[in-house]
């Protein structure tokens, strides 16, 4: 994997302007609901920032997928995790890959965002959509999360996935930073809609 600081300085500059672009849709969003109701906008919720990367093998296509064991988002879903307090967006998706996986991450494209409040306390939940084919390293076959292992997009697709993992996917496959929103109640049963 060769990563220039040049290489570096476009992504970052690439990043930005769609990070920018989600943003002021979803501030847009934020200020229509806002406006319907009578006491004003909510200026401030409690939110929780996280990531998910698609790795891609170049050659063949298949993607990095794992099976997690915990309940709160069992089922087969893709690398990801919380960003921590410091840490940019993008420290905190190649830290994820890398705890997740044992990869490498390089140059990665910022897919679009998902996002759903939580019915139970309001709190909002982003998870920015990441995909790459540039990586360097040997999968691990398992991490704290769960099973890893390479599968085919129409495999995968078939599995059990976890709650909400298939209008994720769908944004990240468009690669247009589209959106998926929906509401989270405790069953999972509201859908999410895509954008």
């Amino acid at each position: 994997m060769t990563y220039s600081a040049l290489d570096r300085d476009r992504e970052l500059a690439a990043h930005r302007d769609v990070a920018i672009e989600t943003m002021v849709r979803f501030m847009r969003r934020a200020w229509d609901l806002g406006k319907r109701k009578a006491e004003g906008v909510v200026r401030f919720t409690q939110t929780v920032l996280t990531n998910m990367i698609m790795i891609q093998n170049p050659q063949d296509g298949r993607v990095v997928a794992q099976l997690r064991t915990k309940k709160d988002w069992g089922g087969v879903t893709l690398p990801g995790g919380h960003v921590e307090p410091g840490e940019s967006m993008l420290e905190a998706v190649r830290r994820e890959a890398f705890e997740e996986t044992g990869l490498t991450v390089g140059a990665v494209e910022l897919c679009g965002i998902s996002h759903w409040r939580r019915d139970a306390d309001d709190a909002r939940n982003i998870v920015l959509m990441y995909r790459t084919t540039d990586y360097a390293g040997e999968l691990c076959e398992d991490s704290e999360e769960g099973r890893v292992f390479w599968v085919s997009l129409e495999e995968l697709q078939a599995m059990e996935l976890s709650n909400m993992l298939q209008p994720m996917l769908e944004v990240i496959l468009r690669g247009n930073a589209s959106e998926a929103y929906g509401v989270w109640v405790e069953d999972f049963s509201a859908p999410m809609t895509v954008q």
